[in-house]
């Protein structure tokens, strides 16, 4: 029972091409945004099993932000924003089936000092709330 189990994967796994994630469609600037959920896309097509390729007979996993929107929340009393809720919509097609993930992160900026790093970091909670549901979408596939 083993072997044929065995030779059904192995049919599987070379009769059909692996799935090809080009890129990250993001109407943003920040090209770590879409280094980070590139990499967390990818990290959940091995957990469930496919194999990530890019060849003639691999089927194109179209990965997308949607929206991603700094909300203020919190002024200091020189008015400036000091705390804000980041909420982010990815979507993902593959095969003709799309599946919409969001989720929204609060982070602080509470100087200038910081940069982009609290932004980004909150992307990442944000991504990492949403790979349960994203491993859900593509385990199904």
């Amino acid at each position: 029972m083993r072997k044929i189990v065995l030779i059904f994967l192995l049919v599987n796994l070379t009769a059909f091409g692996g799935i090809c994630v080009k890129r990250v469609e993001n109407p943003g600037t920040d090209p770590y945004l879409n280094y980070v959920l590139l990499q967390r896309i990818e990290q959940a097509l091995l957990e469930v099993g496919k194999r990530i390729e890019c060849s003639e007979n691999s089927r194109e996993l179209v990965v997308s932000i949607k929206r991603l929107k700094d909300i203020p929340l919190a002024f200091s009393p020189e008015q400036r924003v000091t705390s804000y809720t980041l909420e982010v919509v990815v979507s993902i097609k593959l095969d003709g089936k799309e599946a919409e993930f969001f989720w929204s992160v609060p982070y602080e900026q509470t100087n200038g000092l910081q940069g982009e790093l609290p932004r980004r970091e909150a992307f990442e909670d944000a991504v990492d709330k949403i790979s349960i549901q994203i491993l859900d979408f593509l385990k199904d596939l």
